[in-house]
């Protein structure tokens, strides 16, 4: 059993022929600004050149987001909204329509800028009945994760917490 969330993620996806099917290959994403910090405090450049070098990689990560998402945009012709995330799977809100064993391939945005996606496949399972969050002319359909990567699980999972934590912030706040 995962974490699970309710959240409002944008996605992009695609039908496909099934869970065997080749994934298409997505660009490396931006450099975690932790990492581009430590990798920089630990190298033995003058600080004022490790600023500036740190400050030209985030903004190539910047311009590299831009062009990833019209890449993704134009490989994944369908949009939708992850309204629950978990570990084990999703439940997608979407205009198209889609049944029972469908299996599509999904790339979530996790963060818009810099962009952090978490790709995956998965098959629909049902359609729910509850009421579209985002659109009263969308459809609401659950699925279960086919194929996964362990990066993009361990994503998915900092992305539930960072979310949970948010709320109990906001929750703390007005009481």
């Amino acid at each position: 059993m995962f974490a699970s969330s309710t959240i409002q993620k944008r996605c992009l996806f695609r039908v496909t022929d099934g869970a065997d099917t080749q994934r298409c290959h997505l660009p490396p994403q931006c450099t975690d600004p932790l990492v581009r910090d430590a990798i920089f405090a630990q190298s033995r450049l003058p600080e004022a050149l490790a600023r500036f070098l740190s400050e030209m990689d985030r903004k190539l990560d910047l311009i590299l987001a831009h062009i990833q998402k019209d890449d993704l945009e134009k490989e994944f012709p369908y949009e939708g909204y992850i309204v629950q995330l978990g570990g084990d799977g999703i439940t997608l809100e979407c205009p198209q329509p889609l049944a029972p064993d469908d299996q599509l391939e999904i790339v979530i945005v996790l963060e818009e800028y810099p962009i952090k996606i978490a790709s995956c496949i998965a098959q629909i399972q049902t359609i729910d009945k509850t009421p579209p969050v985002n659109d009263p002319r969308n459809s609401v359909y659950s699925a279960i994760y086919s194929t996964l990567r362990t990066d993009d699980r361990e994503a998915i999972i900092r992305c539930i917490f960072q979310e949970n934590r948010r709320i109990i912030r906001e929750a703390r706040k007005t009481q």
